[in-house]
């Protein structure tokens, strides 16, 4: 699935530059929720080491990796600590598109970080409520590095860690950079980007979007992620 996408990436990026709309263009990956690693709609996905998974209100649940490229930065190559959430990309993208959303009057709850992207500034966004359950009795609101949860998700059932843990694959030695280098996506980037990223950059990237444990020598359930939440 991984293989299948990183190809139609190459063909979107090659088609866009063929069209002259590549270096106007802002492309975004992102996930509404965690992994649903177990369950009736159970996949394959891992949210490790972040406890909880889909629907609930823990980290694995809430917390996901994006992914944003455009000509548009002036910092680029960078991994970003920032609190964001789903609201924000209606008033963000409103901003790249050179719009303005007071004046459609609106009370929304997205922050423009449009900004933040381009310049590598810090984000105006500080808190957020994830939820409120009447229902089942359970919410949950973060604020600065602090996160509050009430109530749990059907009773605690998926109060836990779930999916593959992962530690053999914590630091694989056959990474091969050259591959992803020479993956179809990469080669397209490269051929339009101003500045693209080097394959000597992308270990310290991916060490820099590496989730871990504050001390990697903890039990897996014993894992303490308090801290900055990461995008």
């Amino acid at each position: 699935m991984v293989s299948k996408i990183d190809d139609s990436v190459g063909a979107v990026v090659t088609a866009l530059e063929q069209k002259g709309m590549f270096e106007n263009s802002v492309i975004i990956f992102m996930s509404d929720n965690g992994a649903p690693t177990v369950g009736e709609f159970r996949n394959w996905g891992s949210n490790y080491p972040l406890k909880g998974l889909k629907g609930t209100l823990w980290e694995g649940g809430v917390r996901s990796p994006s992914f944003i490229s455009s000509q548009l930065f002036l910092q680029k190559g960078r991994v970003s600590n920032d609190l964001i959430h789903v609201t924000d990309w209606f008033p963000t993208l409103l901003s790249a598109a050179n719009g303005d959303v007071s004046f459609l009057d609106l009370d929304i709850d997205g922050t423009d970080i449009w900004s933040s992207l381009v310049y590598n500034f810090d984000t105006t966004r500080r808190s957020t409520l994830l939820n409120i359950d009447e229902k089942n009795r359970n919410a949950a609101l973060i604020l600065s590095n602090f996160k509050l949860i009430v109530g749990s998700t059907k009773n605690g059932t998926y109060d836990n860690y779930y999916g593959e843990i992962g530690d053999e694959n914590l630091e694989p030695v056959d990474y091969n950079t050259s591959a992803v280098a020479k993956s179809p996506a990469a080669k397209a980037i490269d051929k339009v980007s101003y500045s693209p990223t080097s394959e000597f950059e992308y270990m310290s990237l991916r060490e820099l979007a590496t989730l871990r444990c504050l001390d990697p020598t903890v039990k897996r359930t014993e894992c303490d992620l308090s801290g900055k939440i990461l995008v």
